[in-house]
């Protein structure tokens, strides 16, 4: 199981990436709709990692 990042910085870095790879997805998902349920499992994805690491959405 991953081990969730206790400090404030290895949190942030993080929540960089993984909003990346968020926005990466859209902007895939935006262009071609032949990899929708590609792309929404791992937006799902994403958002589970978020949750066992602890790293809340930003609104």
């Amino acid at each position: 199981m991953a081990e969730v990042p206790k400090d404030d910085a290895t949190k942030a870095k993080l929540d960089a990436l993984i909003g990346n790879l968020e926005l990466a997805t859209g902007e895939i998902l935006f262009r071609d709709k032949t990899l929708l349920s590609l792309l929404t499992k791992m937006r799902q994805d994403l958002l589970a990692l978020r949750a066992v690491l602890g790293i809340e959405r930003p609104h």
